[in-house]
């Protein structure tokens, strides 16, 4: 059937690489082919120096273009501290304004709402009251027209 099937961590197999193995000089000298590396990579470091400083140059040259043509380019403080003046100015303005309640014209007109619905529920009592005490008290004179001083 094949292949059986292997569950885990399944590592392949590695074959033996033909790199030669690198014997160390018995004396400690550097053996030629080490001299031909470092020489190699002398010279690349000195092609990353020289590509650095062709790119400091040429930012340079970058910079002086920019502040010729506008001098203000790279002030970037001053222009930061205007714009945090003006939110300043903005936010001082607003909060005057706004010190107004949000909510209390709404909890006013509710208010009042109540009131007057409280006002008629009163009204229908007593005028039930009257009506059930239609002619009890014709025979006495009213409060309202007596003077009391």
């Amino acid at each position: 059937m094949g292949e059986p099937k292997r569950y885990g961590l399944i590592i392949p197999n590695r074959k033996a690489t033909n790199k030669p193995v690198k014997k160390l000089a018995v004396f400690g000298n550097d053996s030629s082919d080490d001299e031909e590396t470092a020489h190699k990579e002398v010279n690349l470091s000195l092609l990353q120096e020289s590509q650095k400083k062709k790119q400091m140059k040429q930012t340079q040259i970058e910079i002086q273009k920019a502040l010729k043509d506008d001098p203000t380019v790279y002030e970037y403080d001053a222009v930061y501290d205007e714009m945090e003046e003006k939110k300043k100015a903005a936010n001082v303005k607003d909060p005057e304004k706004d010190r107004k309640p949000k909510y209390i014209a709404g909890l006013l007109k509710s208010a009042a709402a109540r009131k007057r619905e409280f006002e008629r529920t009163v009204e229908r009592q007593v005028q039930k009251e009257r009506e059930t005490e239609q002619g009890e008290f014709d025979d006495k004179e009213a409060l309202s027209q007596m003077r009391i001083l």
